[in-house]
């Protein structure tokens, strides 16, 4: 046999020694004191639901002894436990409900009998528990024996009939917000007597609203919100854990759910919209404009894929494309959006709010979106003036012509008239001094 094999079985051993209580430490009765009866404690269930209250099984076996008889055959004797108490005590993660002591008349050797304690399971039990089993009991009528054991139980979380959910998912740092905490009775019976609270880590936040919640009932299949303020610091972890303990009384039975809600942790994108301003300034029906703003982010965290898209509104449409698309605007940046519009020609004169969408995705790669609206002053049209001014201005200009042309010839006749003057006296001229 191996030496590993060797420690093994002498680790078996010398555990099993630690585990044997002191059988004679709690004797009692009149000298000499026989030896007691030989007993074991044990439990069929090995396994407690957390949060969940339940029946534990406690058996007590009067094991007797074995004694050699004549013609080396074994005769199984022993001696009868009496008056027999059972006690199951409270533990760190574990309290008995209601009378932790339970009694058994007599217990003849080689027999097993049953008893029950209703135990119930904190919601934050480790993994194992021990609960200590204490019995009292006598034999021959005038001893007793009061002894301890130890049970040991694995805890698991089971299904039970509490849901807990909230909203939203995502938390936006530095700032105080609402969450709702919705809780939804999956059972056919009603829970009551319900008390909730709200806990975060103080690193990550405080609660701002009330803690605790009292008094409540939710009917069989039925749901309640309670609604909380947060506030999440700025340096808040990406994953902040809102932890949510709700007790209930469940037909009579107590029950615990501990259960932690973890939500997504975004600095704060802010977006603001100012300096509008309007080009032409005085739009008319049929005519194209343009709107330029200064859109800024007072936020705590970058804005990606910015864009601008212009909405279908009546009477006035996208000049082009609908949408602008800006890009990234960071934490206290600013970005100057300009976008054309038409409107229509049978467009009535007056005020109109044109809404604009301002699309982005926050750090953790969620679309967000907040409006640029703005109001925008349609003036009469100006068409039949205009028209009456083109024409008044065509009449101008042919009469400007006409007293052009009038003037060209009258330059021409004068230069002719001044020729024709100028050989006459010529003429006139050479005519005399022929004479001469």
């Amino acid at each position: 046999m191996s030496r590993e094999v060797n420690g093994r079985i002498l680790f078996l051993l010398l555990f099993s020694v630690a585990a044997i209580p002191m059988v004679f430490a709690g004797l009692s009765g009149p000298t000499p004191i026989p030896n007691p009866p030989n007993f074991y404690i044990n439990s069929s269930v090995a396994v407690l639901c957390k949060g969940q209250a339940a029946e534990v099984p406690v058996t007590v076996t009067n094991a007797g002894t074995v004694v050699p008889s004549p013609g080396s055959l074994m005769n199984m004797t022993g001696i009868p436990m009496q008056d027999i108490a059972l006690s199951l005590s409270d533990s760190k993660y574990s309290s008995t409900l209601g009378n932790s002591t339970v009694y058994i008349d007599k217990l003849v050797p080689h027999s097993s009998q049953t008893v029950y304690f209703p135990v119930f399971v904190n919601a934050n039990a480790s993994l194992f528990i021990s609960s200590s089993v204490s019995i009292s009991y006598y034999y021959y009528g005038y001893y007793s024996d009061v002894e301890t054991r130890n049970l040991t139980f694995e805890t698991e979380s089971c299904p039970n009939a509490l849901s807990i959910n909230s909203m939203p998912a995502v938390l936006n740092a530095g700032y105080s917000q609402h969450v709702i905490i919705r809780l939804t009775n999956l059972a056919n019976y009603s829970l009551s007597s319900g008390s909730v609270s709200v806990s975060m880590p103080s690193s990550d936040g405080a609660i701002l609203g009330n803690k605790t919640f009292s008094d409540l009932l939710i009917a069989p299949h039925s749901s309640i919100s309670i609604n909380e303020t947060v506030f999440v610091s700025r340096n808040a972890s990406s994953i902040v854990p809102v932890n949510v303990s709700a007790e209930f009384s469940a037909q009579g039975t107590p029950m615990q759910v501990l259960q932690t809600l973890p939500m997504l942790s975004s600095s704060g994108i802010n977006m603001t919209s100012s300096s509008f301003t309007v080009s032409p300034t005085q739009p008319t029906p049929g005519s194209v404009f343009s709107v330029s703003f200064i859109l800024t982010n007072t936020g705590l965290a970058p804005a990606s894929a910015v864009t601008a898209v212009e909405l279908p509104l009546k009477g006035i449409s996208a000049f082009g494309q609908n949408s602008v698309f800006i890009g990234d605007i960071g934490a206290d940046s600013q970005t100057p959006v300009t976008m054309s519009f038409i409107a229509g020609n049978v467009l009535k004169p007056g005020k109109y709010q044109i809404p604009i969408m301002i699309k982005y995705l926050n750090p953790l790669r969620q679309q967000q979106v907040s409006w640029a609206n703005y109001t925008l002053e349609i003036n009469k049209s100006q068409n039949s003036s205009a028209f009456a001014g083109a024409s008044s201005f065509r009449a101008r200009g042919s009469s400007a012509a006409g007293a052009g042309a009038r003037i060209a010839i009258d330059a021409i006749l004068a230069i002719i008239a001044i020729a024709f003057a100028v050989l006459f006296f010529r003429e006139r001229k050479n005519n005399k001094g022929k004479q001469r």
